[in-house]
């Protein structure tokens, strides 16, 4: 699915379905990160797992089409976040846009972004974990910034 805003949300809504609020069986959403997947395609990023349940999601793969995995360890494991800020933002400008919660006030910012402005955000921000996919793709659709959901599944 293409948008106007290009490359800005491909991948974005990682799948936490297995974590809280949601807590979804994994026998549940393996089938269902799959179904994400078909219905809204390039939008939907990894499934995210725990490194702990690596072997039950290995039981609960079958013959159906692969998908990427984001695993979760330990912090220690992991680049740290202050790395991809020192190349370029303040951890104060970082945490004054996240701040921002006015959906028509950041939706009007990125209407003004350039393709190569969306491409510099998406190499630092590479997504966010959601157990609900559907929820943030509807605040998009309800922004304007991504078509309707009868044509996205055109």
């Amino acid at each position: 699915m293409s948008t106007v805003f290009g490359g800005l949300f491909t991948g974005l809504f990682d799948d936490a379905a297995l974590f809280p609020p949601g807590d979804a069986p994994m026998t549940a959403a393996v089938p269902a990160h799959r179904t994400l997947r078909e219905d809204f395609g390039e939008l939907v990023g990894p499934f995210i797992v725990p490194a702990a349940r690596l072997d039950e999601l290995t039981s609960c793969l079958d013959d159906g089409p692969p998908f990427g995995v984001s695993l979760i360890a330990a912090p220690g494991t992991l680049p740290a976040a202050a790395d991809a800020l020192a190349r370029g933002t303040s951890p104060g400008a970082a945490a004054e846009c996240l701040a921002q919660r006015d959906g028509a006030t950041v939706a009007g910012q990125l209407r003004t972004w350039s393709p190569e402005r969306a491409e510099r955000a998406r190499a630092l921000f590479t997504s966010f974990g959601t157990c609900s996919v559907l929820e943030p793709v509807e605040d998009l659709v309800a922004l304007g910034l991504l078509p309707t959901m009868e044509r996205m599944s055109s």
